[in-house]
């Protein structure tokens, strides 16, 4: 489509950033999976550097994505089912807790550096060409998926953020998004404001899952995106130089970094505006008015949309460049 509308420069610029965007994500997947790993260990008495628990849990995951999709969607079922079990016993467990003054409480400035981690929530959106391949092109069952999956994942984060934003004080759950161990801080916040081991064991066991579901569907993208890229073969050789390709940069990344979860998801958030809404904004343009292109299909709208989203996107890019520098 990037090629069709806006050229082979378009296509270019389109193909990196998506890489970015994959590799960001799953960087920092390995950085917060590997931190609540490091976690499980020292539970069993076992102590490893930060680098081998990010070794072991790419080996151990990437060994999942290796098998291919069916086994992928699989393992995330059985992880969904017992992650909501987890979830609705947790939001059940924590909020007797809730402070109302927490949930009052109200940080303005905080909204805008927040926006890129809040966008890279839709990166979920680059999973659709699998989701294409696994349901057989089937375009109601897409549209299911899709509606479902989306509605249920924000019920569940509103849920889940009145829980535990009206639990842990303001100045705690800032404390935790600075520190260089976010995931594993969450746990520990709650049992020392709930005093319970329990609570920590399963809300442990809970962000572990979703760090792992997270990471299995990145990663299943991304190595279709590289399958695709080097018009590579599902089998043998070629799929384990497929894997190579998809899970050494992030691991490297993840090694060097041990910190990256929340810096990472805030690239992946750069990367996200200026492919899921900067892109597409500019492909519409280009084949509605300048290419004119017939589609069936017409976002509401017109040029002043377009315009606006246009504008929005590219100041929410310099913002976030900004904040890199």
């Amino acid at each position: 489509m990037a090629n069709m509308t806006l050229g082979r420069y378009g296509r270019f610029f389109a193909t990196i950033i998506y890489a970015l965007l994959m590799y960001s994500l799953l960087a920092a997947y390995i950085s917060g999976g590997s931190d609540l790993f490091s976690a499980l260990l020292i539970k069993a008495h076992l102590h490893l550097p930060s680098e081998a628990s990010a070794v072991l849990f790419t080996l151990v995951l990437g060994a999942v994505v290796y098998r291919d999709i069916q086994v992928v969607d699989w393992i995330n079922r059985l992880l969904m089912f017992i992650k909501m079990g987890l979830y609705v016993w947790l939001v059940v467990a924590i909020s007797p807790h809730v402070e109302r003054s927490y949930l009052l409480f109200a940080n303005t400035p905080a909204i805008t550096p927040a926006t890129l981690v809040i966008v890279t929530s839709f990166g979920y959106s680059v999973i659709i060409p699998s989701l294409c391949r696994y349901l057989e092109r089937n375009v109601q069952a897409l549209r299911a998926t899709l509606l479902f999956g989306s509605f249920g994942a924000l019920l569940c984060y509103l849920l889940w953020d009145f829980a535990v934003q009206g639990t842990l004080a303001p100045e705690k759950l800032l404390h935790i998004a600075l520190h260089s161990h976010a995931t594993s801080q969450l746990t520990e916040a709650l049992n020392n404001v709930l005093h319970s081991t329990v609570v920590r064991d399963l809300s442990h066991m809970f962000t572990s899952i979703c760090v792992t579901t997270s990471f299995l569907g990145v990663a299943l993208c991304l190595s279709d995106f590289v399958t695709d890229g080097i018009k590579a073969g599902r089998t043998g050789y070629a799929r384990v130089k497929v894997m190579m390709l998809t899970f050494l940069p992030p691991l490297l990344v993840a090694c060097f970094i041990p910190s990256f979860f929340i810096l990472g998801l805030h690239y992946a958030g750069i990367f996200c505006v200026s492919l899921l809404i900067l892109f597409p904004c500019l492909m519409v343009w280009s084949g509605r008015y300048i290419k004119k292109i017939d589609s069936i299909y017409t976002v509401f709208g017109g040029k002043s949309l377009l315009a606006l989203s246009i504008v929005a996107s590219f100041l929410v890019l310099c913002y976030g460049v900004y904040q890199t520098i």
